[in-house]
This record gives structure tokens, C-alpha cells and sequence, in this order.
């Protein structure tokens, strides 16, 4: 039989609470923190038009019109509008040229106030980086006017595809 002592030292260990004041302060510190960080915190999207296979078929019925087509290339890039190329730019060391690429979109903008559509075609090496900057480039322009800068829309609708890598000079076809 146990003795009396042994009976209420289990007594007065069963009624020990559990202390949650460290955790408590934890939880005051962190909430705040978790929510500030959640206000920098933030997902860019960007709205690709990918067309349903019924447009697709509807345009492959239709005469060729004017189809603005930016191709990147290891080499370059080439703008086309769908029955020709309209300019080739060609890379130079290990950057893109951005800007020319820029003020050729800026003159098609010009002839084609209308046209909204750009779809640009990569090989499949091409970094995902440079298909991006593309689609930035592809989208706004920033002109300097009277000295005061100012974005404008260029083609704010941007398909995505790919292109057959070119054969490397020399090769057999």
C-alpha cells in the first residue's frame, strides 16, 4: 500500500499547469512579422493569348495578313510581319540587342496603330530570361518626349511558341 507522502506527491504533480508564456510570446513576435513580410511579397502574372484550336483552324483558312513575329535566336533576332522579315538584329557578345528591337517595334506601333498581337517564337535553347525579356520589350516602350519620359503600350497581347533552332553555318542541310 503506498504511503501517504508518495500519494500526495503525485497529487501535487498532476496539478502542475502547463506554462505557455514562452510560447505566447512566440506567437506575438511572429504574426506581426509573417504579416509585414507578406506585404513585400508579391506574384507578378503575365497574361499570355494562346489561341483555342478553333481560332487556330480559322486562321489557317484565312489569306495571310499582317501577323507581327519576333524569332530569337542563339545568333539574333528577326521581326517578321507575316509575309516578310522586317528587320534582323544580330547579338552582340552575350547580350541581346533590346533597345534596336525596341525602336522596331515602336515603327511597326507607328504603321499598325491597331494591332495589339505579338507572338514570339524561341528556340529551344533559349533561356527562359531572355523569353521573358522579350515579352517585356514586346509589351512597353519607354519614349523620351520634350525631356520628360513616358511608357506607351506597344503589343500587350503576347503568344508564346517555339521554332526549329537554326542549322549552324556550314552544316548540311
Amino acid at each position: 500500500m503506498p504511503s501517504a507522502g508518495l500519494l500526495r506527491r503525485r497529487r501535487h504533480a498532476a496539478e502542475h499547469e502547463l506554462s505557455i508564456t514562452a510560447f505566447m510570446n512566440l506567437m506575438v513576435v511572429l504574426i506581426p512579422f509573417l504579416l509585414v513580410i507578406a506585404v513585400f511579397s508579391r506574384i507578378v502574372t503575365l497574361e499570355l493569348y494562346l489561341p483555342t484550336p478553333s481560332e487556330q483552324q480559322a486562321q489557317s483558312q484565312a489569306p495571310p495578313a499582317f501577323s507581327l513575329t519576333i524569332f530569337l535566336r542563339q545568333d539574333g533576332i528577326a521581326v517578321g510581319n507575316g509575309r516578310e522579315i522586317l528587320a534582323g538584329l544580330i547579338k552582340q557578345g552575350a547580350d541581346y540587342p533590346w533597345e534596336e528591337l525596341s525602336k522596331v517595334l515602336q515603327r511597326v506601333k507607328k504603321e499598325f496603330p491597331g494591332e495589339d498581337t505579338v507572338a514570339i517564337l524561341a528556340e529551344p535553347t533559349i533561356e527562359y530570361e531572355t523569353l521573358v525579356r522579350a515579352m517585356d520589350v514586346s509589351r512597353m516602350a519607354v519614349v523620351e518626349e520634350g525631356g520628360a519620359k513616358r511608357s506607351i503600350a506597344l503589343f500587350p497581347n503576347v503568344s508564346i511558341g517555339e521554332v526549329e533552332a537554326a542549322p549552324a553555318p556550314g552544316a548540311a542541310s
